[in-house]
């Protein structure tokens, strides 16, 4: 398991295969109880080295774990060792540029983060999870920006168009 920016890349290898039915790849945010949230299917039969590999493209805030179990087709199974990665958020958020005209870029963003964008007057204009905002068809005037983040905690910024 490998951060790759947002993501973990999961790779695993075979050296042979006997009766190997599927492979599930589980996680867990408290290295107890896992979710499966992939399952690869196997070869079956091989004598041949085979490489596998998978994206995990929303791995859990901090810490994540991961096992990976093998399944044969008469459906005994084995886990593998258990693989930590771990994400931070303590990115500061950026946004550019300010006063803009076209495109507001929010740097900083984690990949489940909800943006906001209110008027002056509290009215909700666009929620998403974008980085890149078209403001182009925005009236001129000052707009509050709010990034909701998974943890439930806000960040407000004002931006002018």
């Amino acid at each position: 398991a490998v951060e790759n920016s947002n993501i973990v890349d999961l790779f695993w290898e075979t050296a042979s295969e006997i009766d190997n039915d599927y492979f599930t790849i589980e996680r867990s945010n408290n290295g107890i109880n896992y979710e499966a949230i992939e399952e690869v299917n196997g070869a079956g039969n091989s004598s041949l080295s085979i490489e596998y590999s998978t994206k995990d493209e929303s791995p859990f805030n901090g810490v994540s774990y991961y096992r990976l179990k093998q399944t044969d087709f008469n459906g005994e199974y084995t886990y593998s060792e258990i693989e930590v990665v771990n994400f931070s958020k303590t990115n500061e958020i950026v946004i550019y540029p300010n006063p803009v005209q076209d495109i507001l870029t929010i740097e900083g963003l984690s990949f489940d983060d909800v943006v906001s964008v209110y008027s002056i007057d509290g009215k909700l204009i666009y929620t998403g999870i974008s980085a890149k905002l078209n403001v182009e068809a925005y009236s001129n005037g000052v707009y509050q920006l709010v990034i909701s983040h998974e943890n439930g905690s806000t960040e407000n910024l004002k931006f002018i168009k």
